[in-house]
């Protein structure tokens, strides 16, 4: 059996592996005023319904210095971040979904953003210093959740919010208790129903240090 991606834009679909008579390009959405380009590769939220208002959420209040986005995939949150803030970088492991947000920054010209190739508890351990001290750190990591080292590492880059973007209740319940353990405070946490009828919710939690 073959596992077969299929992604859907504003105009057309993408799929993955190449099936005959099948599109396999690129293709855009609009979110919010932004546009954003992928293909069935990379992960893209697919309830477009729920997407802008949950950007909203993730971002309400948002503005400084400096921003950092970790698991930034295609930059569905550094773009809006790149509006808000001096200076943001996004840290991505997954290549090809990099080059996805390095494009979908290039599109409205911003020179404040930079997107980074590396896995986040890597970065981390090696670079964060070197973008300290950090007025925000949104996160929105895999089912998975954070790794420990990363969590760690987080707490220890100091930025003075997070905001935990998660879609799965248990590993946000572990890595939440690492957090506040490490100093910090929660503020609100807002539910999105992405999947009706199913037990999956996408949560956005804001913290404060």
């Amino acid at each position: 059996m073959q596992d077969i991606e299929i992604a859907g834009g504003d105009k057309g679909v993408s799929v993955s592996p190449r099936i005959d008579g099948l599109p396999v390009g690129e293709i855009a959405r609009n979110v919010g005023g932004e546009s954003y380009q992928f293909d069935a590769q990379s992960f893209f939220q697919i309830n477009h319904e729920l997407l802008e208002p949950l950007i909203l959420e993730a971002t309400k209040q948002a503005s400084g210095e400096t921003a950092v986005d970790l698991y930034c995939g295609v930059g569905l949150f550094t773009v809006p971040l790149a509006r808000r803030f001096a200076h943001v970088l996004g840290v991505e492991a997954n290549a090809h979904a990099a080059s996805f947000a390095r494009r979908n920054l290039d599109q409205p010209r911003f020179s404040n953003a930079r997107i980074v190739t590396q896995r986040v508890s890597e970065w981390l351990q090696v670079k964060a210093s070197s973008v300290a001290p950090v007025d925000l750190v949104l996160l929105d990591p895999p089912r998975t959740g954070v790794e420990e080292d990363a969590i760690n590492g987080l707490i220890d880059l100091k930025p003075r919010r997070i905001v935990y973007v998660s879609c799965d209740p248990a590993t946000l319940a572990r890595d939440l208790r690492a957090l506040l353990a490490g100093g910090y405070r929660l503020d609100s946490v807002a539910a999105f129903d992405m999947f009706p009828q199913t037990h999956h919710v996408e949560t956005v939690v804001h913290l404060t240090g």
